[in-house]
């Protein structure tokens, strides 16, 4: 019985400590990929003949930040000659291993800012959903002005993620 009681205790000291990990690295993903989304606004609107689109890549993980012309092939981080590529849980992205990352809005997954700080091609704003477990971050981009919000997800009874509230009235 004192077993069970220590058990119980040091539990229910790891157990939030799991969970706050889990956010942490969430929101370590989160940040990483509003930086390089703001980043390649502010080039777009700073240098408007050269725009610079974001790559998903949700399969791996990944992003990349390219010029429009070629949305393909990373572009060199500035001061640098590596590939501005991040992939969660590898190199500078290793704090957000085994984040998942999925996009839904652009067909090619790519999204570019124009001249003035907006998307350049889509009429509705795309949405990033960054997950680990059972809790996500969704980023929308506005596709008039180019601004991020962003919004905590949880996930429900049957494996959907949802806003907290609705949670919360179930």
């Amino acid at each position: 019985m004192i077993t069970v009681g220590i058990l119980v205790t040091v539990a229910a000291f790891i157990v939030p400590q799991m969970a706050s990990a889990d956010r942490a690295r969430l929101m370590s993903a989160s940040a990483m990929l509003r930086s390089d989304l703001e980043l390649a606004q502010t080039m777009s609107i700073s240098s408007p003949s050269n725009p610079i689109a974001v790559r998903f890549e949700p399969a791996q993980n990944r992003y990349w930040l390219a010029y429009a012309a070629t949305p393909g092939m990373p572009m060199d981080r500035p001061g640098t000659m590596d590939p501005y590529l991040v992939e969660f849980g590898v190199g500078e992205a290793s704090s957000a291993a085994n984040v998942a990352l999925t996009i839904s809005g652009p067909a090619d997954n790519t999204v570019t800012f124009n001249s003035l700080g907006g998307l350049s091609t889509l009429a509705a704003s795309p949405t990033v959903r960054l997950s680990f477990g059972s809790q996500a971050i969704e980023l929308t981009i506005s596709h008039l002005t180019g601004s991020i919000s962003e919004q905590d997800l949880v996930m429900d009874t049957d494996g959907e993620f949802v806003l907290p509230a609705a949670m919360e009235s179930n």
